[in-house]
């Protein structure tokens, strides 16, 4: 995934957020995230691209003439039920695609993530909730801290 573009695809979904409610914010500085804050105001369901987890990102964007979102937090749980989480860095973009990379959950004193579903389902898609907490010192001096809480992810 590291420096892969495109936000996983997400530019050619078509996005619904019925209620989403997200609080927080993501902070990067340094190697390789980049120097950044961004306080993401929308959720998606995973369920769109066939995981279990979400993406939390800014609003969404039409850049000439698609629509999707530069920057965010991918929280995807594995088969082996171990969460992962990736940035997607807001000024490492060309148009709507932007560098993506893994969070490398040994650089973390923090990795605290948990979404789950609710009773809810909007277009077949399960509603989700739940938040990330993560405080990491990467090896070349960079750091990334993340505190969210979200819901109505659909």
């Amino acid at each position: 995934m590291e420096g892969s573009q495109g936000a996983l695809g997400i530019g050619a979904w078509a996005f619904t957020s019925l209620g989403t409610d997200v609080k927080g914010e993501i902070r990067a500085r340094g190697k390789p995230f980049g120097d950044y804050v961004q306080k993401p105001s929308e959720c998606y369901s995973g369920e769109h691209q066939n995981f279990f987890g979400v993406w939390v990102a800014p609003p969404i964007r039409t850049v000439k003439g698609r629509e999707g979102f530069q920057g965010g937090l991918k929280l995807v749980k594995s088969e082996l039920e171990v969460w992962n989480a990736y940035v997607e860095s807001p000024i490492e973009c060309e148009g709507l695609k932007c560098a993506i990379r893994p969070v490398d959950r040994a650089t973390c004193s923090t990795f605290d993530v948990e979404v789950r579903n609710t009773n809810t389902s909007y277009n077949d898609i399960r509603v989700r909730e739940g938040h990330a907490k993560l405080d990491c010192k990467i090896p070349n001096g960079g750091t990334l801290h993340v505190d969210l809480v979200f819901c109505g992810c659909s």
